[in-house]
């Protein structure tokens, strides 16, 4: 529980300092222009989205290493704090993954099967870099690449089979726990974002439609608040 309280707070500590950094800088603008002072105003916004996404891994990006495999989609939910200059943003994501597998055999090609139980639960933070181009006043394309890593929080365990019993998770069977304390990721995205209302007329509410690869393909929706 600390630890997620951790990630919490760096998720969203950077927003209220670039949020008291903004007032301090348009307090300053509105000094400047108060002394006849021509200062181009700040475009600097921070936008916080929450998202979800289906996650899974097709059928056929697995046939051409296995000859025995489950199917293996899932679920996940994420907060992120968009720091966007002009065209271009950098995001802080605290994502949390289920990305799982029916519990059964998996053989690797030309290889003998073995017994999988595959829960890969996750919490990951990462940091991604965003490309905003116009097509309306209303509506936006955004390319999205980002990098990060996350920790384990479900189960990953192979049982070695040797034809002994029909019950893989039998005492007799080898087991292997294959759950790593951490690991990383990438992101490669695209999205599409319409405005779709102001909040007193000034604050824009996004929504979002997302789709790309994140250790897995992804298909999401995000609804975002600007500040």
């Amino acid at each position: 529980m600390k630890r997620i309280l951790i990630v919490v707070l760096l998720v969203l500590l950077p927003s209220v300092l670039f949020s008291n950094n903004k007032k301090s800088l348009e307090e300053s603008e509105n000094y400047q222009s108060d002394k006849n002072y021509n200062t181009p105003k700040s475009e600097n916004n921070i936008i916080v989205y929450t998202t979800y996404k289906y996650n899974a891994i097709p059928d056929f990006m697995l046939k051409p290493f296995f000859d025995e495999f489950q199917s293996v989609n899932g679920h996940s939910f994420s907060i992120q704090t968009s720091f966007k200059t002009g065209n271009f943003a950098y995001t802080i994501d605290l994502d949390f993954m289920n990305l799982s597998a029916k519990d059964g055999y998996w053989a690797q090609k030309d290889k003998a099967p073995d017994y999988f139980i595959l829960d890969t639960t996750y919490l990951n933070l990462g940091i991604n870099f965003e490309w905003f181009f116009t097509l309306s006043p209303k509506l936006q394309m955004i390319s999205s690449i980002g990098l990060g890593f996350g920790t384990f929080l479900g189960e990953m365990t192979k049982y070695k089979t040797a034809g002994i019993s029909n019950d893989p998770t039998n005492s007799v069977y080898k087991k292997e726990d294959l759950k790593p304390p951490f690991f990383g990721h990438i992101l490669i995205a695209m999205a599409a974002q319409y405005e779709v209302y102001k909040v007193k007329g000034k604050s824009p509410v996004y929504l979002r439609v997302n789709m790309g690869f994140k250790n897995s393909l992804f298909i999401g929706t995000s609804l975002g608040y600007q500040f």
